[in-house]
């Protein structure tokens, strides 16, 4: 089918947003799943049992739809029409999903690891700083403090919303408005404690905790530390800023004597990652106590480790550092999502597991039609045809209803082909090859390349469902793989772990290689 005319330019977003109905063609089951458990989760926290506690995992591959996902399922409890028309269209039905009791009063907060590091105007020079066990600096910074700032942000916005009471609500629930009043009163004083928390970690004082003996108790060392705030506060005390640096005190308390024997580097992410435990289970010991249901996704995990550099092993090891301290968070449902590289025993342990597989073929038909939908005008039915059938070149020796489409990536590759890159007469191997050239650069294509050339057949499919291969068969030096790697053309099997030698290459190789083996 010759290229349409007029085919206007098509863009791809770089972070998932609410109501993408493309990315969910065959997601139903997991989307439901995570709705449904939340929403039982908060439901109960209404009726009354305040013993609640769930905690999920969503993982996959990177450009797979996780956030997608998790943006959808909160779309729905808030009773979003764009994230409740686009379930409705991809499934045709509502009556699978749970209603939320009172949504009015659920208090959501997301944080995405692809944005926070550039929540805090200082940036992300900082932050290299202390992974760079900048010892000697005066002004030492946690490298999770942005991260508590943007959550602390959006429950100053959304517990307003959530604790406001009708005019008909105000004179029969006497004991729920005191219980909100202590939620706000809660809030404003983790607020104040933070900021005491912070300019005590800028001070100098900073440097006595460690210097605490052991025959030292917990309410002494407390109220050493509550002296040392004032000192910095100044001025007159009142009963209210009192009240947050005993809060402070104690979240310094309970951060500082944690990781004693351990590098700087280790010991400044695990005890960044305590205040902010610390910090909101305060907030959320008040909420649970008004039977507001509470909702923390921590949306990319792994992205919040970048500030420590390039390397998946050394992400994978701070990811270990904080992951430990935020078990202990206590709203009424955490919800992280994490790159399948980094899941391992200890966190489907820990947390319930969902994971997002690549899109079938028949899938990833439907996901460039409902993006053609949601362009500005919608693409004619010619013109989502002639995308269809850019995108299918690459799929047609898979079987219908094989996971092989990782959509974010495939959408990515079909735009190119609409915004002018199509060539009449090119085979499909070159247009794979040129379109890795305009991406990464020429030596990593012909890595890449290589690859493609001696993958077995038996790997062809594990890769192009992003499932892990044996790296024996490609023979890839260590400089050979590190390039590679920068460019997210492999990735490890398990990140962090130098016993297992599996790689997860980028389903374009896979592509490339039946390309190769069977030329237009």
């Amino acid at each position: 089918m010759p290229k349409p005319s007029s085919m206007p330019w098509i863009d791809i977003p770089m972070f998932s947003e609410p109501g993408q109905a493309h990315a969910f063609a065959n997601r139903q089951a997991q989307l439901v799943t995570l709705h449904n458990a939340l929403v039982q989760a908060g439901n109960a926290l209404r009726g009354g049992n305040m013993n609640v506690r769930l905690r999920h995992v969503v993982s996959g591959y990177k450009g797979v739809g996780k956030s997608s996902l998790i943006l959808q399922a909160l779309g729905l409890i808030r009773d979003d029409p764009e994230a409740r028309h686009s379930y409705e269209k991809m499934t045709g039905i509502t009556g699978a999903l749970l209603e939320p009791f009172d949504r009015q009063r659920w208090i959501i907060l997301r944080v995405s690891g692809k944005h926070v590091s550039n929540v805090d105007a200082v940036g992300d020079a900082l932050q290299r700083a202390v992974a760079e066990e900048d010892e000697k600096s005066e002004q030492r910074r946690e490298p999770l403090l942005p991260l508590l700032a943007d959550i602390r942000q959006q429950v100053e916005t959304t517990t307003d919303r959530a604790l406001s009471l009708s005019i008909f609500h105000r004179l029969l629930p006497l004991r729920e408005n005191e219980l909100y009043k202590k939620v706000r009163i809660s809030l404003r004083a983790v607020a104040i404690a933070l900021e005491y928390v912070q300019k005590w970690q800028g001070s100098k004082q900073s440097e006595k905790l460690d210097q605490t003996t052991s025959s030292q108790n917990s309410a002494e060392i407390e109220g050493q530390l509550i002296s040392q705030l004032k000192m910095i506060a100044g001025g007159a005390i009142t009963p209210d800023l009192e009240s947050s640096l005993k809060i402070a005190a104690s979240i310094i308390r309970k951060s500082g004597a944690s990781s004693i024997q351990s590098t700087q580097v280790e010991r400044q992410w695990r005890i960044s990652a305590q205040v902010v435990v610390e910090a909101l289970n305060i907030f959320f010991e008040a909420t649970n106590r008004a039977q507001l249901p509470t909702l923390l996704v921590l949306d990319d995990l792994d992205e919040v480790t970048s500030a420590i550099g390039p390397s998946i092993d050394e992400r994978a090891r701070a990811l270990s550092w904080i992951l430990g301290p935020f078990t202990e968070l206590k709203p009424t449902c955490l919800v992280i999502s994490l790159r399948q590289e980094y899941m391992h025993e200890d966190i489907s342990r820990q947390f319930r597991p969902i994971h997002i597989p690549p899109m079938t073929r028949d899938s990833a038909a439907i996901a460039v039609e409902r993006w053609g939908e949601v362009q500005g005008p919608p693409l004619t039915p010619e013109q989502v045809q002639w995308l269809q059938e850019q995108g299918d070149q690459f799929l047609k020796s898979f079987d219908r209803n094989e996971p092989v489409v990782v959509p974010f990536h495939f959408l990515q590759l079909v735009s190119w082909f609409a915004n002018g890159a199509a060539v009449e007469g090119e085979s499909a191997e070159q247009a794979l090859l040129r379109y890795l050239g305009e991406k990464n650069f020429r030596s990593s294509v012909r890595i890449f390349e290589r690859l493609a050339s001696v993958m077995p057949d038996d790997d062809i499919m594990r890769c192009a469902a992003s499932s892990p291969v044996e790296s024996a068969a490609y023979s890839l030096s260590e400089s050979d793989r590190k390039e590679l790697e920068q460019a997210g053309l492999v990735r490890p099997a398990m990140a962090g772990d130098p016993h297992d030698t599996r790689i997860v290459i980028d389903p374009l190789c896979a592509y490339l290689r039946l390309a190769k083996k069977t030329p237009s």
